[in-house]
């Protein structure tokens, strides 16, 4: 018998709503502190080769995957892909489609996003280049995937005035209107407009806000938090861009809320009131540049998560399997989880001599918070 069964009623009670209490309260820190699991799926069907920066869309259980590069340092090689793959989250099953149509050129680099309504994923822009980054092509053109048809058109404008090309830019649906931002140009600067597509009228215009856009130190990171707002990580900082007043707002935090390193070509994914930060080089860190690599690396697997309502930063250490050191790759979120695929990894000799080792994911994690 414990000691409230002993006690007299009105005792009872409050010894009652105590415990009810302490569950509550130890429910809740769970739900607080918890970091989140991560596992490694293993799945069936035709696996994509390796590559990186591959556009990616999520539509209902399914996750569509287009082109990318295979960018080899050993040998400055560069090849590049103009396939289609779709991924099932429920069966965890590889499949390669054989759409109808001419499909876009090989790329990476490119932008994808899915329109919930109409079933079509719209690809825009990417880059192509020879060995050792020689006649660099970068695109402007945008494309049509219908998954109903299982055919690709390409949209022509009906404006003169389209984007410049660019690679890499971040991509947005609302309202039947597409929104480009950023983006690589041919000679890897980064520029920082903003163009809006009206898929009725075939329209592209450039918007220009009320107060300059962040002059970012990568393509920014992001999405939408409403149909007003966008949230973007642009290396170090955190910005938002309110659609109704077209104005950039900071709202990077201070420390210790803020993120601790700057992180470029990481995996950007949404979940609820949280945008999600995987992987990347992380900047100001241990850097590799020696085993005749073209440019620094130093991939890391860091998971942080920014709170969309409170604007505070917070690295997460999840249980279960450790992340890959990826950069370039994908993370995508489907039914309250977040997938991450494809990217890259390098590895030097302390005296940098060599080839070192790029080691490509050819894995699907799972995060799930």
């Amino acid at each position: 018998m414990t000691r409230c069964q002993v006690w007299k009623k009105s005792k009872q009670f409050i010894c009652s709503l105590t415990f009810l209490l302490i569950i509550i309260t130890a429910n809740l820190l769970w739900a607080d502190t918890s970091d989140g699991t991560v596992s490694q799926l293993t799945t069936s069907g035709p696996v994509p080769s390796a590559r990186s920066a591959v556009g990616t869309a999520a539509l209902g259980d399914d996750i569509y995957f287009f082109g990318g590069l295979k960018e080899f340092f050993a040998t400055r090689e560069n090849t590049f892909f103009n396939d289609l793959y779709r991924f099932n989250t429920k069966k965890n099953t590889w499949e390669k489609l054989s759409p109808t149509g001419t499909p876009p050129s090989p790329r990476g680099h490119v932008a994808a996003i899915a329109d919930k309504k109409t079933g079509i994923i719209y690809i825009f822009g990417g880059s192509h280049f020879g060995k050792n980054y020689q006649d660099m092509t970068m695109y402007n053109d945008l494309w049509a995937y219908s998954i109903s048809n299982n055919s690709w058109r390409k949209i022509e404008p009906s404006t003169p005035e389209v984007p410049p090309e660019r690679a890499h830019p971040f991509i947005h649906l609302i309202d039947n209107r597409l929104y480009i931002l950023a983006g690589y140009t041919p000679n890897w600067g980064i520029v920082n407009d903003m163009w809006i597509f009206d898929l009725a009228t075939s329209a592209w215009r450039k918007l220009t806000p009320k107060n300059p856009a962040p002059l970012t130190n990568q393509t920014p990171l992001g999405g939408d938090v409403d149909k007003e707002h966008f949230i973007f990580f642009d290396g170090r900082q955190t910005w938002e861009f309110n659609l109704k007043t077209t104005e950039w707002k900071d709202i990077t935090p201070a420390k210790p809320n803020n993120i601790s390193a700057g992180y470029v070509d990481s995996q950007v994914a949404f979940l609820g009131p949280y945008m999600y930060l995987q992987g990347g080089d992380k900047m100001g860190g241990k850097q590799i540049t020696g085993c005749n690599v073209p440019y620094p690396q130093s991939e890391s697997n860091d998971l942080w998560r920014f709170d969309l309502r409170q604007h505070i930063w917070k690295q997460l250490t999840p249980a279960g399997v450790t992340l890959p050191k990826i950069k370039w790759g994908s993370g995508v979120a489907v039914n309250n989880k977040i997938y991450y695929f494809f990217g890259y990894d390098f590895s030097c000799p302390p005296d940098g001599k060599g080839t070192g080792q790029q080691t490509f994911n050819q894995n699907v994690y799972v995060f799930t918070p």
